[in-house]
């Protein structure tokens, strides 16, 4: 992408960044450098709404990490919703390197945060990134939810370094998640996202995401979140 960008989306998005890069006042500094995954990461969210400090349909979110013995890698998170009186309830799941997901606990349930969240956080899912140029690659993942299971299937590109910004890189996102079998037919989304990524601290800073639910019987099948990176320790 140029300096010009592709959008007024794509310019805001940028602006959020350089926000948390450069010091707002109510802003914390993003994750510092590091090869290892913080093991508590914080997000500001929106869902349907812009990303904001506070109002309707707004919170943060947190996300504990711990290695799993199977190579996999435990991610508890935990919203809390803008004006609720406590926070939600917890879902824990298992993310491996390619972005895999496997939510095995009961209710074996993810929100619109988690699963724009989760896969990113995988370790060789942004493999085939190069920060300093374009390019351009494939990610294929599974969802499991106990209950089904989804096949994701990506497209990834790399847009070099985010001016005044680095060593951030604004990767463009967009593929599909489709049920396996039968059980879910009706039901499948396709996803498109604007993400800047830290490729030394290998988290997401900002995500920016669309996803459209198809199959439903509703006019109301889109559905928004963004995110903001806070904290990470």
């Amino acid at each position: 992408m140029d300096v010009t960008f592709h959008s007024v989306e794509a310019r805001r998005l940028i602006d959020l960044l350089l926000a948390v890069l450069l010091g707002s006042p109510d802003a914390t500094p993003a994750a510092s450098p590091s090869t290892v995954l913080p093991h508590h990461l914080e997000y500001r969210f929106g869902w349907n709404t812009k990303v904001a400090d506070s109002g309707p349909l707004t919170g943060t979110i947190s996300l504990d990490t711990t290695p799993a013995p199977d190579g996999g890698m435990t991610v508890s998170a935990t919203e809390s919703w803008w004006n609720s009186v406590r926070p939600s309830a917890t879902h824990t799941c298992k993310v491996y390197s390619d972005g895999t997901i496997r939510c095995m606990e009961r209710p074996y349930a993810l929100s619109g945060m988690d699963l724009a969240l989760f896969p990113l956080l995988g370790r060789s899912y942004f493999d085939g990134l190069t920060p300093e140029a374009t390019s351009t690659w494939k990610q294929h993942f599974l969802l499991n939810k106990g209950v089904g299971v989804w096949t994701c299937d990506f497209t990834l590109k790399g847009e070099g370094a985010i001016p005044n910004a680095a060593p951030l890189v604004l990767v463009e996102s967009s593929g599909t998640i489709a049920p396996q079998g039968d059980r879910y037919r009706e039901r499948s989304d396709t996803v498109a996202s604007r993400i800047a990524y830290d490729p030394i601290a290998k988290l997401p800073v900002l995500v920016s995401e669309d996803v459209t639910h198809l199959g439903l019987n509703t006019t109301h099948n889109v559905e928004s979140v963004e995110l903001k990176l806070i904290s990470g320790q």
